[in-house]
C-alpha cells in the first residue's frame, strides 16, 4: 500500500518517527512525503527517504513555469482564511493555483491510497478538496485528529470541518475496547489545553518577552528567514504580530475588569467561551462564523430580558483580542466578562445553556446532559444534546425558548451519552496525536509505538 505524510512544522519529525515504525511492522507499505518548504524537504531527505518519493510544493512555485489549475476549489476562501498567505494574497492565489496539477500528478504516479496530514493551512485543505474531487474512493486525504474527550485518543477525520469520522474507522474496535473506560464518558479538561495554558501564562511574563525579543533579533540578524515557506510570516509581519499580542496581553491582564464567579449568584445566564484565533477550530471548522464578536452580538439579541450573557476568554488565547473587542462587548447590556481561570465546569453547571462555534465546551456540556448550541457541524454533534443552529434560526424563532424546544424535538433521535461514548471509543485509537508545541509526546517512544500500531490497525482494516 502506498501512503504519504504531509510535513508540517514540529510534526514533521513526529510523522517521520511514526512512518519508520510503520514500515518495520507492515510489509508492502511504501511511504511518500509532501513538503511545503525547502527546509522540510531537506530534513526528510536527510532522514533517509528517497528524493523521488518526496514532493516539494513551496512558494518558489509562483516564479516557475510548472503547475496549473485543475478545478474550482474556492481559492479566495482558502487564501483569505490562511494565517500567512492572506498577507500575500496574490502570491497565495498563484501558489494554490500552481500546486494543483503537481499534487494531482504525484498522487496519480505514486498510486497513493492515503495521505495523512493536518487541515489547517490552505495548501492542506486544497489537497483534501482535490482528493475528494478527483480521487473519489481511490485516494483519501485524512487528518489524524484528537477526539478531545477522553484524553489520549484520536481518530481519522475525512473533511476539513471535522464533522465526520472516516467510515473505515467507525466501530473499528470490538466491544472489548470499552473495558477500562467509565461509561458514559465524563467531561475532562483536554490535556493539550492545560499544557498550552501553562505556556501562555509563562509568555505573559516580562522575562519571557525580553528573552523572546533577544532571541528573535539574534536569529534574524544573522540568519535569513526562508522565503519559500507558506507557513512562515515575514520578519516585519512577525514583529508586528509580537508587538500586537504583547499590547493585547497587557490590556487584558492589567486593565480589563474581569468578574469572579460570585457575581453570578442568583443570575440566569448563557455561556459563551471564546476560541483561540487564528486556529483551525474557528478559521476552518467554523468558517463563515469566524467573527466571534458578531456571534456574541447575535446570541445576545435573543437573550431573555432577565438573563445575562457570560463571556469567558480562552486561557490559551490571551493576547488574541485587543481593547476594542472587549469594549464593544461591555457596551452590550447584561454581558459579563468572567475571569479566564474560572472553572468552565462550574460555569457549565450553573448556566442555562452554552453557545459556541465548535468548542469542546459544547461536548462537555452535552456530556452533562445540558442542551447546547453549535454554529458548526462537528463530529460530536451526534449527541442528542448538541444542536446545530444557524443565524437564520436566531432570526426566525420568536425567542430563545422556542428555539430550544424546536431543537430538542428535531434532535431527539440522536445518540444518548452512553451511545455516543461507546461510538467514540470504538471508533478511535490510542495515542496522543496533538500535543502542544514542544510536547514530549512527539518523540516519546511509547507514544510513537501506540500511534504506529493504531495506523497499522486502520490501514489493515478491510
Amino acid at each position: 500500500m502506498n501512503i504519504a505524510f504531509v510535513a508540517n512544522g514540529h510534526k514533521s519529525q513526529f510523522f517521520d518517527l511514526i512512518s519508520k515504525s510503520i514500515i518495520t511492522k507492515m510489509s508492502g507499505t511504501k511511504i511518500h512525503w509532501i513538503c511545503a518548504a525547502k527546509f522540510q524537504y531537506d530534513y526528510i531527505i536527510s532522514s533517509g527517504w528517497p528524493a523521488e518519493d518526496v514532493l516539494l510544493l513551496n512558494l518558489a512555485l509562483i516564479e516557475g513555469n510548472v503547475g496549473e489549475i485543475i478545478g474550482e476549489y474556492k481559492l479566495h476562501e482558502l487564501v483569505y482564511g490562511d494565517r500567512v498567505l492572506k498577507f500575500r494574497f496574490n502570491d497565495g492565489m498563484a501558489y494554490l493555483s500552481k500546486l494543483q496539477s503537481l499534487f494531482y500528478n504525484f498522487v496519480t504516479e505514486k498510486k497513493l491510497r492515503y495521505i495523512f496530514g493536518e487541515m489547517t493551512w490552505a495548501h492542506e485543505i486544497l489537497m483534501n478538496r482535490i482528493c475528494q474531487d478527483k480521487f473519489e474512493n481511490s485516494c483519501f486525504y485524512l487528518h489524524p485528529q484528537s477526539i478531545r474527550i477522553p484524553n489520549g485518543r484520536f481518530s481519522f477525520m475525512d473533511t476539513e470541518y471535522q464533522d465526520t469520522l472516516f467510515k473505515k474507522a467507525e466501530y473499528i474496535h470490538g466491544e472489548d475496547v470499552l473495558n477500562g473506560f467509565e461509561l458514559p464518558l465524563k467531561p475532562v479538561v483536554p490535556q493539550r489545553v492545560a499544557d498550552v495554558a501553562k505556556d501562555v501564562k509563562h509568555s505573559i511574563t516580562f522575562k519571557y518577552k525580553v528573552n523572546r525579543i533577544t532571541k528573535f533579533l539574534a536569529q534574524n540578524r544573522f540568519i535569513e528567514r526562508p522565503k519559500d515557506n507558506p507557513q512562515s510570516l515575514t520578519i516585519g509581519k512577525a514583529v508586528n504580530k509580537f508587538l500586537t499580542v504583547s499590547q493585547n496581553q497587557y490590556y487584558y491582564t492589567k486593565q480589563l475588569k474581569r468578574e469572579n464567579l460570585s457575581i453570578l449568584e442568583g443570575k440566569k445566564f448563557f455561556l459563551i467561551t471564546l476560541h483561540m484565533q487564528p486556529e483551525a477550530s474557528i478559521d476552518v471548522v467554523g468558517r463563515y462564523y469566524e467573527d466571534q464578536y458578531l456571534i456574541i452580538r447575535d446570541v445576545w439579541r435573543i437573550l431573555p430580558n432577565d438573563y445575562y450573557l457570560v463571556v469567558k476568554e480562552h486561557t490559551n488565547a490571551i493576547g488574541n483580542r485587543g481593547e476594542d473587542f472587549f469594549k464593544r462587548l461591555k457596551n452590550l447590556r447584561n454581558v459579563i466578562i468572567i475571569h479566564e481561570e474560572t472553572s468552565s465546569h462550574q460555569l457549565i453547571g450553573l448556566s442555562e445553556t452554552i453557545f459556541t462555534n465548535s468548542g469542546t465546551v459544547a461536548l462537555e456540556g452535552a456530556l452533562y446532559q445540558k442542551h447546547v448550541f453549535l454554529f458548526s457541524n462537528i463530529f460530536f454533534d451526534k449527541l442528542k444534546y448538541c444542536h446545530r443552529i444557524t443565524l437564520e434560526d436566531l432570526k426566525y424563532t420568536s425567542n430563545y425558548f422556542e428555539l430550544r424546544e424546536r431543537c430538542i424535538e428535531r434532535d431527539k433521535e440522536k445518540m444518548s451519552c452512553q451511545e455516543y461514548s461507546e461510538y467514540i471509543i470504538r471508533s478511535s485509537f490510542a495515542g496522543v496525536i496533538d500535543g502542544h508545541k514542544g510536547s514530549p509526546y512527539y518523540t516519546d517512544k511509547a507514544n510513537i509505538e501506540k500511534i504506529s500500531e493504531s495506523f497499522i490497525k486502520f490501514l489493515e482494516q478491510k
